[in-house]
């Protein structure tokens, strides 16, 4: 299987995300068709698929599909909508609901923390659009590591940290908490109570950031 490096991606792709880069109608295109799955690193985090970021099948030709473009046009634009999906978090907006995710996609969501019901439902909050768009912190490949990420037949997906996912604390629910403006408390040695309940209601509202940021990917509007 040829490599996306062969496929004639430029690595200065990376490049266009800088100064004057905008997301156009066919970056949003594919962009819509994104599958996102779990990071499974430490407390883990949602990631578009980085082998697979359209579903099953041949990337490339599902690409020029979606697009109209040729294969190469195509996995160039791909290339860039993988990296502009740090500024379509920051642009897009949907309002609270309740969203259904497709059938061929509820297997991915069957976790026991991820919220989603038998029938593909989700109610998508304010507080999951806020997690998204100012609690996780993303990770955009450099244009220096865009040669080695496409020889490994994998796609420039923003990705963040498994194992902190929203800053420097292991115990990431202190950020959430803080950002979400429901902190813990504090004793009077200056440290966090300890809230088991606190805690797994934070952690379970972590993990629907699974199917929020697949949702807002599909619906979410610039």
């Amino acid at each position: 299987m040829p490599s996306q490096q062969q496929s004639g991606i430029p690595s200065p792709a990376a490049e266009h995300l800088s100064g004057d880069f905008q997301l156009d109608p066919q970056h949003i295109a594919l962009i819509r068709h994104m599958q996102v799955i779990w990071l499974p690193v430490e407390t883990g985090a949602p990631v578009v698929h980085p082998l697979q970021p359209l579903g099953d099948g041949n990337t490339k030709e599902i690409a020029a599909a979606i697009t109209g473009l040729s294969e190469t046009e195509a996995v160039n634009k791909l290339t860039e909508a993988c990296l502009g999906l740090k500024l379509f978090l920051k642009l897009v907006a949907m309002a609270p609901d309740h969203y259904t995710l497709p059938s061929f996609m509820q297997p991915i969501f069957g976790g026991p923390n991820f919220g989603v019901a038998s029938d593909g439902g989700f109610t998508f909050t304010d507080e999951h659009l806020l997690l998204l768009q100012k609690g996780l912190l993303w990770r955009v490949s450099t244009a220096h590591e865009l040669p080695e990420i496409l020889a490994m037949d994998m796609w420039p997906v923003i990705f963040p940290d498994g194992k902190r996912p929203y800053g420097d604390y292991t115990y990431y629910q202190i950020e959430m908490a803080e950002l979400l403006d429901r902190p813990y408390t504090i004793g009077p040695d200056k440290h966090v109570l300890p809230d088991p309940s606190k805690d797994a209601a934070l952690e379970a509202l972590h993990e629907q950031t699974l199917p929020a940021m697949q949702l807002l990917l599909m619906h979410g509007t610039i």
